[in-house]
């Protein structure tokens, strides 16, 4: 007689990346807003580099406008590098 094997244990892609986040702390809709923010507003500063002159992005407005985006950008790419190192030592806190 043959015995029948229990069915494999599938997870959809949406779920593994929730277990994921979960082993590492974190919250997805963390994850997915630090990541839309952190590309809108990279798109925003390429676009503001792409569509001015040298000069106007050395004055004094448009090196501060640079600096308070590149500051604001800052955030979401700590928190998205600081959770791929974590990936990358296995979702470990120490």
């Amino acid at each position: 007689m043959s015995e029948k094997k229990p069915a494999a244990f599938k997870t959809s892609p949406k779920q593994a990346a929730d277990n994921l986040l979960d082993g590492l702390n974190e919250k997805p809709s963390d994850f997915w807003w630090n990541l839309a923010y952190f590309l809108i507003l990279t798109a925003a500063i390429g676009f503001i580099i792409a569509n001015n002159h040298l000069e106007n992005l050395t004055s004094a407005t448009g090196l501060s406008i640079l600096g308070i985006l590149i500051i604001l950008d800052a955030f979401p790419a700590i928190y998205l590098l600081k959770l791929l190192f974590n990936l990358t030592r296995g979702g470990r806190d120490n």
